[in-house]
């Protein structure tokens, strides 16, 4: 559905978002669409750098969007200056989203519109080694380019990038790191396909953590920790990190190309 749509705005539970996904750079951000007067959001048609420009749909003057950066290019909110405000958000495997969250709700293909949902994607175009993208920029010969990296933005430039391809060399991580001063944690599990950001505060003190036969442990009280950042055994049973919002998955040429000083994380 997103590779047809690219964009669901959603209203459910007060929430507002934007749900976006971008086939050629795949990436799926969310943004919340309340923090900008609940205007809901459209595919403009537009490409800045191969990735989806999305715009308002208010009456008047529309306001033009870049997915990846989050920043108005034209319109009444690039002039008030302001950015799209992103939520957490996370890509894993159907299977294991289920497992955690039984009782979730799916988007429905019954659209109203004639499209083929159940067709796999073009396969050749997400091949990793295929450098061919719609709109010809130089490709940052670090990674393959259709790779998926889960990248953590410093800013507009730099920041990690966790490959997919070395992240599956192990059943499961846990990588520590440092986001704009504050402590960040990695968890990746191989069956879900899945690497998710948190920052490691928790009551005003910071975890560490490492990899246990069935999840993750912290060694500050032991408590062991589910992929999705909720204590599920231990003294801080219940409690849930607090997810990085700016992190998201892309294909590795897309990611490089935004953030041109990244550096990658390798083992």
């Amino acid at each position: 559905i997103m590779r047809w749509h690219e964009n669901v705005n959603l209203n459910r539970g007060g929430l507002q978002l934007a749900l976006t996904y971008c086939p050629l750079t795949g990436t799926a951000l969310v943004f919340d669409r309340s923090l900008v007067g609940g205007v809901e959001f459209g595919i403009s048609g537009l490409l800045y750098r191969n990735n989806v420009v999305l715009f308002d749909r208010t009456e008047g003057e529309p306001s033009f969007i870049v997915q990846m950066t989050r920043t108005p290019s034209c319109g009444p909110m690039a002039r008030s200056g302001q950015l799209l405000p992103m939520v957490a958000s996370w890509e894993l495997k159907w299977g294991a989203w289920k497992e955690m969250y039984p009782n979730t709700l799916v988007v429905s293909g019954d659209t109203g519109f004639p499209r083929p949902y159940q067709l796999p994607p073009d396969p050749e175009y997400e091949r990793l080694d295929n450098d061919d993208v719609t709109v010809p920029i130089p490709i940052d010969p670090r990674r393959p380019p259709k790779e998926r990296v889960l990248g953590i933005p410093v800013g507009f430039d730099g920041g990690p990038a966790f490959p997919f391809e070395e992240l599956k060399k192990r059943e499961r991580h846990a990588i520590g790191f440092s986001q704009a001063g504050k402590g960040g944690i990695v968890f990746w599990d191989r069956d879900a396909e899945g690497a998710l950001a948190f920052f490691t505060e928790v009551d005003g003190s910071d975890l560490t953590f490492s990899v246990a036969t069935n999840g993750y442990v912290d060694a500050e009280t032991g408590t062991l920790w589910r992929l999705d950042g909720l204590a599920i055994d231990g003294p801080l049973v219940g409690t849930r990190l607090t997810p990085i919002p700016e992190a998201y998955v892309a294909f590795w040429f897309a990611w490089a190309d935004f953030q041109p000083e990244t550096w990658v994380w390798t083992g």
